[in-house]
Formats: C-alpha cells, sequence, structure tokens
C-alpha cells in the first residue's frame, strides 16, 4: 500500500497521515531484517521505507518525479509531435489533490492535457471514464477531443471506454438529464437577437411604468463620469472615447455632464441647440469660432457648463490660468452682445446640485420648465430606439455576469459599492427586477437557459441527486473560470471519489471577464481554493526572446500579475520590438524607463522637442 501511494501514485497531501502510518507500521520490522521470517523480497523496501521516516512528502514527491521521468521517457518523447519540455513532464506527472500549471502564451499548455489524459490510462491510473476534461468553450472541448483521437491513432490504441471532454454548460446538461430532469433550453438562450429583443421590450416597459424609471436610467446609462480623475490628456481623450456620450436627442457631446444638461433640458420641453454658432464671429481661441454649449430655442439665452471646481481648479491637463481668462471672455463678450449666459459648473455636479441649480436659473431667466407628460415621453422613447438599444446592450452585459455568478441583491450592491459606483443602492434594485423578470420568464415557459446548467447542476450534486464518479478532474483555460463554474468544480470534488484536480491556465490571457470571468481564483488559487503543487510552463515555442522580455516586462507592473520568467525557444540578436506614440505622457514614459534594459535607457531623449518623433523605446 505504501507503493501506491508513493511510487505508482503521486503522494498527495491528504494521504500524509496513511502514507506516515504506513511507514511508521513498516519501520518496526527493520530490527528483524536478517530473521528468516522476512522475505527476501521485502527487505530492500523495508530499508528503503525505514530510511524515509519521519515522512517529508516534498522528498516523496522528488523521488516519485525523478523515477517516473526517466521510467516513462519515452512516452514524453514521442506523445506529442516534439518531446515535451521538462516543465510540461512534470505538469502531467503532478497529481495532487490539487494542481495549478500555470503557463505563458505557446508553451503547450494543450500538450500538458492530453499528455496527462495518455499518462493516467496507460499507467492504469484510473479508466478512461473516470476522467473528465472541461474546457471553457466548445472550441477548445473539440480541440482537445480530436488531439487525443489523433494520439491513439498514432499510438495504435484504443480505449475501454472514453474520457469525458465537455464544456461547462454540456456538462450541466449532462448531469441535469443523469439526475431524471430533461432540460429544455431557452429561446433567450440559444438565440441572441431574441434576448436582445426582449431586454429591449422589458426596457421600454420598465421607462412606460414609471417616469421615475426614466430619469433613473438618464443618469445611469452610461456611467457617471469625472474628467478630474483623469491624470493627462491621453488618459481623458481615451476615456471620452471609450465612453460615448450621446443626448436623448442622438447628439454627442463632450462628457457626462453635458448630457445631464442636454437630457435635462429635453424632458423638461426646453428646446435647444448644442454648440450652435454665437450671434457674433468673435472668437475666444485662435481660429476657432465661439460656439456656447446650449443655446435654448428662440431666445437670447445660452448656457455654458465650466469645469471648474471651487477653486477654479481644472483637470490636471488643462492650463487653469487661461481657462479662468476664456471664463472671464466669454462673460464680457455676452454682456458686449446683451445675451445672456446661464454658467454651469462641475463643482455643481460634485456636490449633487447640477440638475437642481440649472432649474433655478432657467427660471430666473423666465425660461419655461415642465416636465414632459408620460405621452410625451413615451412619443420620445419610440423615436429613440438606438439609445434604448445601447441602454439594453449595456443592461443585457450586467445580466449575463450577474447570472452566472448567480448574485442576488445584496451580493449585487456590494459589488457595485467595492467598484465605487455612484448610487450602488438604486442601480442593484433596477438589475435586481431585470434578473427578478428574466427568471420569470424563464418559469413562464419552463425552460432553462445556460447558465441554469451550471447553477443547477451544482445544487443537484450538493443535494446528492448526482453521484460524480471521476477520479481525475482537469480545467482547461482556468483564468477565464467564473464563481458559478468555479462552484461546480469544487463540488465536483467535494463529492467525487477523493479526485486529483488539475487546473491549466494563463493570467496574461484572461479575456472572459466582461462575462464573469474570476481571475483572482487564478492568481490568488491557494487562498482561494487551497493549497496546491504547482508546475510553471515557462519555455514558449510562439515568439522570440525578445518579445517575451519585454511582454513578460510590461504585463508585470501590473502586481496582481504572476511572474513567469518566460524562455523562448527562439532566440534573436538584437531588438525587435518598436513603440510607435507620438507624444508619450510622463507617466507612460515612466513605465518605458523601468521597462528598458540600462543599456537602452541611455539611448533614449523624451525631450519636448522630441517627443513628436516617431522612435524606438524597446
Amino acid at each position: 500500500m505504501f507503493n501506491q501511494l508513493t511510487k505508482t501514485h503521486f503522494p498527495r497531501d491528504s494521504w500524509l497521515n496513511r502514507i506516515s502510518e504506513l511507514a511508521a507500521n513498516i519501520a518496526t520490522f527493520e530490527s528483524y531484517l536478517n530473521s528468516e521470517l522476512i522475505e527476501n523480497q521485502f527487505r530492500s523496501d523495508i530499508r528503503r521505507i525505514s530510511r524515509l521516516f519521519p515522512i517529508n512528502l516534498d522528498k516523496l514527491r522528488t523521488i516519485h518525479e525523478t523515477e517516473k521521468l526517466a521510467d516513462r521517457k519515452n512516452f514524453f518523447d514521442t506523445i506529442e509531435a516534439h518531446p515535451l519540455t521538462l516543465e510540461q513532464r512534470l505538469g502531467v506527472l503532478r497529481s495532487n489533490n490539487l494542481n495549478m500549471v500555470l503557463a505563458a502564451a505557446g508553451t503547450g499548455k494543450t500538450s500538458v492535457i492530453v499528455a496527462k489524459i495518455f499518462d493516467i490510462i496507460e499507467r492504469n491510473l484510473c479508466k478512461p471514464d473516470e476522467i473528465l476534461v472541461m474546457a471553457y468553450n466548445r472550441a477548445a472541448a473539440l480541440e482537445v477531443q480530436e488531439r487525443v483521437k489523433k494520439g491513439k491513432n498514432k499510438r495504435n490504441i484504443v480505449f475501454e471506454s472514453e474520457p469525458e471532454i465537455s464544456t461547462f454548460h454540456a456538462l450541466g446538461r449532462k448531469i441535469l438529464k443523469n439526475s431524471g430532469i430533461t432540460p429544455n433550453v431557452s429561446k433567450l438562450a440559444e438565440d441572441s437577437i431574441f434576448k436582445n429583443a426582449w431586454i429591449t421590450n422589458w426596457l421600454q416597459n420598465f421607462i412606460i411604468e414609471n417616469v421615475d424609471n426614466f430619469l433613473m436610467l438618464l443618469r445611469f446609462i452610461p456611467e457617471p463620469f469625472d474628467p478630474f480623475q483623469c491624470e493627462n490628456k491621453a488618459e481623458y481623450e481615451r476615456s471620452i472615447r471609450d465612453n460615448e456620450f450621446r443626448t436623448l436627442l442622438g447628439e454627442k457631446v463632450k462628457g457626462y455632464q453635458e448630457m445631464l444638461i442636454a437630457n435635462y433640458l429635453c424632458i423638461h420641453g426646453v428646446k435647444y441647440k448644442y454648440e450652435e454658432p454665437y450671434v457674433s464671429k468673435r472668437r475666444i481661441e485662435n481660429n476657432v469660432d465661439y460656439k456656447p454649449d446650449f443655446h435654448i430655442s428662440d431666445t437670447n439665452v445660452y448656457i455654458e457648463h465650466f469645469g471648474i471646481d471651487r477653486n477654479g481648479n481644472t483637470r490636471p491637463d488643462i492650463d487653469k490660468i487661461k481657462y479662468n481668462q476664456d471664463i472671464n471672455l466669454k462673460r464680457k463678450l455676452h454682456q458686449e452682445h446683451e445675451t445672456t449666459l446661464i454658467e454651469t459648473y462641475h463643482y455643481e455636479w460634485k456636490e449633487g446640485v447640477l440638475l437642481e441649480n440649472l432649474e433655478k436659473k432657467l427660471k430666473a431667466k423666465e425660461i419655461a420648465v415642465k416636465m414632459l407628460s408620460q405621452k410625451e415621453i413615451d412619443k420620445l422613447i419610440k423615436e429613440n430606439k438606438p439609445l434604448i438599444s445601447k441602454w439594453g446592450e449595456v443592461l443585457g452585459k450586467a445580466l449575463e455576469a450577474i447570472r452566472v455568478e448567480n448574485l442576488d441583491e445584496f451580493n449585487i450592491t456590494q459589488r457595485l459599492n467595492n467598484a465605487k459606483l455612484e448610487e450602488a443602492d438604486l442601480k442593484a434594485k433596477l438589475l435586481a427586477r431585470l434578473v427578478k423578470d428574466y427568471q420569470a420568464e424563464l418559469n413562464k415557459t419552463m425552460s432553462i437557459d445556460f447558465d441554469d446548467m451550471i447553477l443547477k447542476s451544482s445544487e443537484l450534486i450538493e443535494a446528492r441527486k448526482f453521484k460524480p464518479s471521476w477520479k481525475y478532474i482537469l480545467v482547461d483555460e482556468f483564468q477565464d473560470i467564473s464563481t458559478s463554474r468555479m462552484t461546480l468544480v469544487k463540488k465536483l470534488v467535494k463529492f467525487g471519489p477523493t479526485p486529483s484536480l488539475t487546473v491549466v491556465g494563463d493570467d496574461w490571457q484572461a479575456i472572459y471577464r466582461f462575462s464573469g470571468g474570476k481571475l483572482e481564483f487564478t492568481t490568488k488559487f491557494s487562498e482561494l481554493v487551497g493549497k496546491c503543487s504547482s508546475t510553471y510552463l515557462r519555455k514558449t515555442f510562439r515568439y522570440h526572446d525578445n518579445i517575451a522580455d519585454v511582454s513578460e516586462r510590461f504585463i508585470t507592473t501590473n502586481p496582481n500579475q504572476i511572474k513567469k520568467n518566460v524562455e523562448a525557444h527562439e532566440h534573436v540578436e538584437k531588438s525587435l520590438i518598436f513603440l510607435h506614440d507620438n507624444f508619450p505622457s510622463d507617466k507612460y514614459l515612466i513605465l518605458l524607463n523601468k521597462l528598458l534594459p540600462p543599456e537602452e535607457k541611455e539611448k533614449q531623449n523624451y525631450s519636448e522637442e522630441k517627443r513628436n518623433l516617431i522612435g524606438k523605446v524597446m
């Protein structure tokens, strides 16, 4: 039994007590080695095991790996098109209770999974159908299936049964069926256009239901944006590019606060023109005709929204003195031409009184301010299908993330608060209502969606209505795993026949966070999942060492990314990476300075005169 737990199998954490107990019992026979009571075939084992007592698992594992690397050399040399690297071989051999194979791009993660399947089966560690491989999507699952099929043909072998290679959703469906539940998959899950239409229709009904609902959405979508939080012009322009601000009338405005003002005017019956040329051709800035932010139609009243705090400060990249001088020039211009200027300020928005104060200022200038009737709002909504559709896209992504995480209103609120989003409680109520109505739609049609397949299969395992039988569980692309998928994995491990779990992933390539992927399960695996045996695949066959070096230094400037010390198969003699940027910011230059090797730093000159040159920086 001792040899079974330490030589045949990889010594596991959960076996420590049993291994120690066996070793202690065997060690008691050492004094009888010369006795005829001990058969010759056992004498060497007794001596070897006695020398290992007291048990050190790390030492046992090193012995196990050394022996298996030698015994299985031919296997590792031939299982894939190219011989496996030492790290890949160790990733195959290590089958502790929990195992993580952390890899860089092009280091052969799938090769480890395929080789591990064959190694387990050929060494008779379990039956083929006692192996479960879970992939994030169908394409990844099919790739593993195809490579296993090719491997069998190449090695001219036939399995007595087949490993379970599946997506999470397909596995969930199978668990439901095996538990006596025939899943009726909703059209909402299978047809994205139908689902988007349902969300848009839900949104329209939600708005029509109550004017306050409409006003709430006007504040929430898009997310409030504070330009003062941008550290430089590049960051501000990137934020504006990534967050388009359009009014109810379809105008593209310069910022979130301007959008709030425009929408307020619209729903209060105040007709306006956005950035209409001023009555005079006078210019405040060189070569730019003066265009106030808003002109109230059929009046001489204009609105300018000034981006200053109470002390006249501007966002970091704007010249504070010149900006305030321009404010005074605009005031004088309106006085000269006897036009009325209503001023609003960034600090009013920060203090939560922007629209309240705007209403007072409009009324003071005898501008009629009256909320549109429900009928007029309904008409406005119907004429604004692109905007409603845009809102629907935002809510659709939120719904997907909430469903895949199985969040309730409390958890939604907590997430929004943690993200420091405005009015988290109100947003949570809105999203909880959407989730509730979505679930009601599923119940009405007696159907489930793909997320339900995962959630309900976890519940069935917990309730002992499905008994997992897999002894080895492998999870591909683990960096993209969501909370609900991780819950399913944990249930499979907890209620299965004490399986060995191996997860394979690359924290540098997390691409599904928008749909609930939780990178923390990879970067904080020991903390969130449990103690594990780790293997790092460092040798990449996808790109040369220059790319490997620069990309690692760039990525690991983020302290949440794991340093891998990637080694490239291909080596180059000189730098082949170039960055083209006309005006790198100071913050960006500081980052580049950290990335550059010492010999390169001396070659760089980022003076103001040369910042407009395209140059080699890496």
